[in-house]
């Protein structure tokens, strides 16, 4: 029993040292894979109301001081909703039908994050700034539209690194993910995203 406490306690100490950026910190890069599970926000929730589980991140960080990094972030998220019936407003007129809609974001953003402490479990904040590729298409009564583009796209974020060995890591974050993609009436479609995944450094 001594000896079982005695290699557990070893091996939190060993995961306390791994922390990242805990200790050899200079240019220490991070890698991340998540899952990312996401909820339509204000006005795009009259275009999809449905949260989404289809979606995913890559992230790259470079220590490049004690407790602080920079990096580049890429996500993809995919909404997609059928309405039995709606009633969308043109500029002349406004139709009750069957909805289809659906919108992808595929965004490249520069990142900043803060680790607040070191240790196995280091909570963070961040920022990113950058773009975003948005496509959306909407079929109303057999009569299809699409509108894509390139736009501003930027998010505060909170997360949380949990040691689990030497360089390896389990990810969870949240963050609210503004941009400046406007269609089929929606200004500003934003929305707020949730993250799991691995991370290694």
């Amino acid at each position: 029993m001594v000896v079982a406490a005695s290699l557990l306690l070893a091996g939190v100490e060993t995961a306390r040292a791994d922390g990242y950026l805990e200790s050899g910190y200079r240019l220490t890069r991070f890698l991340s894979l998540a899952w990312e599970p996401a909820m339509p926000l204000e006005g795009f929730r009259d275009y999809v109301e449905d949260p989404s589980a289809r979606g995913g991140q890559f992230d790259l960080r470079f220590g490049v001081v004690r407790h602080l990094s920079l990096g580049l972030s890429s996500s993809w998220h995919w909404f997609a909703q059928n309405f039995d019936q709606k009633t969308v407003e043109y500029p002349d007129a406004a139709v009750t039908a069957a909805v289809y809609d659906r919108a992808q974001f595929i965004t490249l953003r520069a990142t900043l994050h803060w680790y607040l402490i070191d240790g196995t479990v280091q909570p963070y904040v961040g920022v990113g700034a950058g773009g975003v590729w948005y496509d959306a298409h909407r079929t109303v009564a057999g009569a299809s539209e699409t509108w894509s583009g390139f736009s501003f796209a930027g998010d505060p974020q909170v997360g949380l690194l949990w040691t689990i060995g030497p360089g390896l890591a389990l990810h969870l974050a949240a963050r609210y993910q503004f941009t400046l993609a406007s269609f089929a009436g929606v200004e500003n479609a934003s929305y707020a995203v949730v993250s799991a995944g691995i991370a290694v450094y």
